[in-house]
Order: structure tokens, then C-alpha cells, then sequence
């Protein structure tokens, strides 16, 4: 199933879905029940700009009281816009948002005495399921292999259109078995209740 569902009290139902395909018919009349987590707040509507845009302006409070330079917490990003993977329209502004970031990553990365070569992550700006690739240089969005991969996510997914972003790459030192790996921790309120590598 695309959803699980589990009764918790008497009136609220704790979803076990991130909803990137929508809301199931199942729940979109529930009137006397409470969800959690709410349906507005599932991937299909729900914006990783917009996270990131409330994160950044946390971050540059932080970092003011600390006297420090808000992107040391704080990875840059920029919205792309709808991309149609079926014929092209809109690389043009994922290729200029990119080389935009990369010149200013680079500029941080000078500042800092950072070696690490600088990347971006090209990924869709709602959902999980569409992380394009990582690239250090706009050029690469070039590569008729990433367009062929794109042709084949519209045609298995339906419409090729999609919004994209572009994120800053922040070099890791942690690694699973030689390979790069991102840690996850899932909380509910404070708690750290469990979590994982991206690796």
C-alpha cells in the first residue's frame, strides 16, 4: 500500500507516508479526526525552498548573537523553477543558478582555506524520489547521459515537469564502508528516537 494508518486515541490517525504522491482518496474527507502529520504538510505540496528559506533566516539570527558567519550552518541554495525533462525547458536557468552558487561557493571556500573542490546537488524542490546529480561545474548539466536519464523518469513517472533546486555540497569526512555517508536522526519533539546513513 501507498499509505499505512494506525489508530492512536480515539480521534487521531499517525500516518506513516511523506504523501509525495498525493493524498490517498481514503483521507482527504476525514472531518472529525486528526492527522498527524497533517496533509498540507506532505511532498506534494510542501517545498524544500521554503524549509530552506525559514532555516536561513534562524541560522542568520544564531549566528548575529554568535558573531559568526551564518553560512558555517547554513548550506546555500537557489529555486530553479519547473524544468521539463521531456524536451529541455528550464536547464538554461538550472545551468545559470549553478554556476551562480559554485562562484559563490567557491569565494567561501577561499575564505575559509577550504581544499575540497566545490559541488552543488541538483534535486526536485518538493519529494524525495528525484536527486538528479551532483556536478562542480554547470557544464556537466550538459551531458546528454543526464538527459537521457531525465527523458526516462518523465516516461516512467508521467509528466516530465518538475521543480528543481540547486544546493550547496558540504564535503563530509564521515564514511560506511569507504563510501561517503550522511547522517539522519529522527525526532519526535526532542527525543531523538532513532535514525541512519544516507550512504
Amino acid at each position: 500500500a501507498n499509505y499505512a494508518a494506525a489508530r492512536v486515541g480515539a480521534r487521531t490517525i499517525l500516518l506513516n507516508t511523506d504523501l509525495a504522491a498525493g493524498v490517498p482518496k481514503v483521507l482527504e474527507k476525514l472531518h472529525e479526526q486528526y492527522l498527524l502529520p497533517p496533509l498540507h504538510a506532505g511532498w506534494a505540496t510542501r517545498r524544500k525552498s521554503n524549509h530552506f528559506k525559514s532555516y536561513e533566516e534562524v541560522a542568520k539570527k544564531f549566528a548575529k548573537l554568535l558573531g559568526m558567519d551564518p553560512w558555517l550552518i547554513n548550506p546555500m541554495y537557489a529555486a530553479c523553477g519547473e524544468v521539463d525533462f521531456t524536451d529541455g525547458t528550464g536547464l538554461d536557468n538550472v545551468r545559470a543558478q549553478a554556476d551562480a552558487l559554485l562562484t559563490k561557493i567557491r569565494r567561501k571556500h577561499k575564505e575559509y582555506g577550504i581544499s575540497d573542490k566545490p559541488f552543488v546537488v541538483i534535486k526536485a524542490d518538493n519529494g524525495s524520489g528525484l536527486g538528479i546529480k551532483a556536478i562542480s561545474d554547470a557544464k556537466e548539466l550538459d551531458d546528454p547521459a543526464l538527459h537521457q536519464r531525465c527523458q526516462r523518469h518523465a516516461a516512467l513517472h508521467g509528466p516530465g515537469v518538475a521543480e528543481l533546486i540547486v544546493q550547496e555540497g558540504v564535503p563530509t569526512n564521515e564514511r560506511v564502508n569507504d563510501a561517503l555517508a550522511e547522517p539522519v536522526v529522527y525526532m519526535i519533539d526532542r527525543y531523538v528516537v532513532g535514525g541512519f546513513y544516507r550512504v
